[in-house]
């Protein structure tokens, strides 16, 4: 048992170092949100922001969900 409580212990303190080391949140990851807030309604003429990211800035990647799903669903149908 002292063994792995001195596992568990480093394991920990590798945890909140590396978390400690990590940026903000949103900095710098979260830059193409601005972006997409910017020049979300100019580009596309969308009224719904939300839409208007998924639709045509992330249209292939919303498409490749889609097809991920429509297969798990058929082929579980019957």
């Amino acid at each position: 048992m002292a063994v792995g409580g001195v596992v568990i212990a480093a394991l920990l303190l590798v945890t909140v170092r590396v978390f400690r080391s990590l940026p903000p949140f949103g900095f710098p990851e979260l830059r193409m949100a601005e972006y997409y807030i910017q020049q979300g309604l100019p580009m596309t003429g969308a009224a719904n922001l939300v839409a208007a990211i998924i639709l045509d800035f992330r249209g292939y990647d919303t498409l490749g969900e889609a097809t991920v799903l429509f297969t798990s669903v058929a082929e579980r149908w019957p």
